[in-house]
């Protein structure tokens, strides 16, 4: 019932892309490659590879994880998502 009265939100195509290339992007400027970040993750290359392309949903704790080893302020991922008309409420 109480979830019912809560607005739905809905994030752009082209803010999760955004979002994506940003963790590819630090991945990089880290020195880490796609195997070397799956190691870490206990997950396959592919896995890491589908995460960048949003073609895989990130996990709050697989986030946690990556914003760590990348050595970025969490702000550096989420910066698509500060202005209020990126993130648009579903009537």
């Amino acid at each position: 019932m109480f979830a019912s009265a809560l607005p739905q939100w809905k994030v752009s195509k082209k803010d999760k892309k955004f979002f994506y290339r940003a963790l590819k992007t630090a991945r990089k400027e880290a020195g880490f490659t796609q195997a070397e970040v799956a190691k870490k993750l206990k997950r396959s290359r592919s896995h890491i590879s589908k995460i960048e392309l949003g073609q895989r949903r990130l996990f709050m704790d697989e986030f946690l994880i990556l914003y760590k080893l990348y050595g970025k302020p969490t702000i550096y991922f989420y910066s698509a998502f500060i202005k209020s008309d990126l993130v648009e409420q579903i009537d």
